[in-house]
């Protein structure tokens, strides 16, 4: 009996067993590692003769970092040459960032940009110059000079003289009993004077047909005055205008007004500017500015077809600073989130740009500046570094809205005409 139910056991086990064996195996196959890409890329930092020679620029190093910290190109190469590297890389994000040694400040300066794609950058940050720049033509200049008669203003009172040679002559009327006023100045031909007189809102606009004209002011136009608004946390102002009286030719360009607070400022007005339409296009640009010079706002129309009455400015509001730190450096956006921001550091042998998505997680800048190993900066002492400027910027549509803008690479090309998009953008500056 006992032999029977042993039998009667190994046969169930071994049933079992048989079915165990026979179950297939449901556990996922992990994917296999990503395989490793190539990425070409092809750089240069442009330098004009101006910046070799005032600025001593005649190297750079040029560091290209995974997120991770691994850095994957770390050379040092002469300006206006092409840096051309095929690197292998899983990641794909990365940093790039580039070194210069200034001997004229005895300083390092460094840019980095940060959560980029690499082949998509040509012109590399710092370069101070263009791919297609056109040669840069002097005109021609006439020792000339403008008498203007019957003056209708009293002494003392302020004017201001401009012409397209960026000539611009600001003083107060001094009477010499004959109620003239001479001002000597360099002419180009084709040339065009403008003179305003902003506290009695009243200018004249006059052709060039010699090296001495005469001009009288007996009746002189009108000139519009505006009042720009602005929140009441900025009671400084610093605003200029100016006018392109052909659109097809940025020569032709004039100042017409500005604001300084504290400076040169206006009675009853910021700004003025002819009620004619002589200008084709504007240029307008004003910045505000606390009590203490720590918070600023910056609007930007380069080429708008009338004056911008209604500029945006933004505040700090607009922002929660969590950490400023020079290791740990946290902040967020509650309203508008801009494409990116940047934050500058300073010691007493580097400065250093750092240009971060908005989306970012908080930062380490140190740990980032250790982990490039930059042959320039070896031996100094990165430590020392302090935050001096925080800012951020948008465009701003046709409604007034504000748009983010992305970290997006220089293209290096002129483009003959400005930017018609206009822009605001707001900086903590620290001591």
């Amino acid at each position: 009996m006992k032999s029977l139910v042993l039998s009667a056991l190994i046969s169930a086990s071994c049933i079992i067993a048989l079915f165990s064996c026979s179950k297939k195996d449901n556990t996922p196959t992990p994917p296999p590692p990503p395989a490793d890409s190539t990425i070409h890329v092809n750089y240069i930092y442009l330098a004009t003769a101006v910046q070799m020679q005032l600025d001593s620029v005649k190297q750079v190093e040029v560091i290209l970092n995974e997120d991770n910290g691994k850095v994957l190109l770390d050379t040092i190469a002469a300006v206006n040459t092409n840096i051309i590297a095929d690197l292998k890389t899983k990641a794909k994000s990365f940093d790039l960032t580039v070194v210069r040694y200034r001997p004229i400040s005895k300083a390092f300066y460094l840019i980095t940009e940060k959560a980029i794609s690499p082949a998509d950058w040509t012109l590399l940050p710092g370069s101070d110059s263009l791919v297609n720049l056109p040669p840069n033509v002097i005109p021609a200049f006439t020792p000339s000079s403008v008498n203007y008669t019957n003056v209708p203003v009293a002494q003392g009172e302020p004017y201001m003289f401009s012409t397209y040679t960026a000539n611009t002559n600001s003083g107060h009327y001094s009477n010499p009993g004959n109620g003239s006023l001479w001002i000597p100045f360099q002419k180009q031909s084709d040339d065009d004077v403008y003179l305003v007189f902003p506290g009695r809102a009243l200018y004249n606009f006059h052709h060039m047909t010699s090296t001495s004209d005469v001009v009288d002011l007996t009746t002189m136009d009108a000139a519009v005055r505006i009042r720009l608004p602005r929140p009441a946390e900025y009671p400084n102002l610093d605003a200029f205008l100016n006018g392109f009286v052909d659109s097809s030719n940025l020569t032709k360009n004039m100042h017409l007004s500005h604001y300084i607070s504290g400076i040169d400022t206006i009675a009853g007005a910021d700004l003025v500017y002819p009620a004619k339409r002589i200008f084709q296009k504007y240029s307008n640009n004003f910045s505000v500015r606390d009590a203490t010079n720590t918070f600023w706002s910056n609007y930007t129309n380069p080429w708008s077809d009338t004056v911008d009455v209604n500029p945006i400015f933004i505040d700090d509001s607009y922002y929660v600073l969590s950490a400023a730190a020079n290791n740990n450096f946290s902040v967020s956006f509650p309203k508008t989130r801009p494409g990116y921001y940047s934050v500058d550091w300073n010691s007493p042998k580097f400065y250093w740009a750092l240009n971060a998505p908005a989306d970012s997680t908080p930062l380490h800048p140190l740990d980032l500046l250790t982990s490039l190993k930059s042959k320039m900066l070896a031996g100094q002492d990165l430590t020392t570094m302090k935050i001096i400027q925080f800012s951020f910027y948008y465009q701003v549509d046709q409604h007034k809205q504000l748009v983010p803008v992305k970290l997006a690479p220089l293209n290096g090309k002129f483009v003959p005409l400005p930017d018609e998009t206009p822009s605001v953008s707001f900086d903590r500056i620290w001591p």
